[in-house]
């Protein structure tokens, strides 16, 4: 399961040492992030610390680079995700996810805060009328239909081999999803489900 935490690289020694440069906050391109990105910089900015904001900064993977590199100090990231950036399979287990991802990004000069207490998991949603014509209840079921199956994703979850498209579809056995890849945001893939452009 994949919990919310904050993932901060040199925030605790800059703040600690007392240096004035603002602390450089990003986040990835979806509402989700921009909120708690917001809030970060707004808890930052109660305690008299300057932040810069940097969102939307980029996906996943430039995130980390750019934190690697000391272009951004703090976002927020998934206990997960923190796994498959380092190319370690799921953890279903939430505290056993945090506790492993943050003993492996502690080699790296990165902090793993706290969980967030909210999860961000990855779903599959269909419209009513759709699953039930199609007589669809749970995902194994998308194996049994005849034709194929479009399905709008975001860039990234194209991208991800341990818990993306290409795991869902080894787990499942669905080799007849079509992936319409979207931008990563959400209103156009609701839409795109509302609509029927994509199942």
């Amino acid at each position: 399961m994949k919990k919310l935490l904050i993932y901060l690289l040199l925030a605790i020694i800059i703040i600690s040492c007392g240096k004035t440069r603002p602390l450089n906050i990003g986040s990835k391109d979806f509402t989700e992030q921009f909120i708690l990105a917001e809030m970060i910089a707004q808890l930052l900015e109660n305690e008299d610390i300057v932040v810069k904001r940097s969102f939307p900064y980029g996906d996943t993977f430039s995130l980390l680079e750019a934190i690697k590199h000391g272009d951004l100090d703090i976002y927020v990231e998934y206990n997960g995700t923190g796994l498959i950036m380092l190319g370690q399979p799921p953890v279903n287990d939430g505290d056993k996810a945090f506790k492993k991802v943050k003993e492996l990004f502690q080699p790296l000069g990165l902090e793993w805060l706290d969980r967030l207490g909210f999860a961000n998991n990855y779903v599959l949603l269909m419209r009513r009328d759709r699953a039930l014509g199609l007589k669809i209840s749970k995902i194994s079921d998308l194996t049994n239909i005849p034709s194929n199956i479009k399905l709008a994703v975001e860039p990234e979850f194209i991208t991800r081999p341990l818990d993306g498209l290409s795991a869902l579809q080894r787990r499942y056995g669905l080799n007849r999803m079509l992936p319409i890849v979207k931008n990563n945001d959400k209103s156009v893939i609701y839409q795109a489900l509302l609509d029927g452009t994509v199942d």
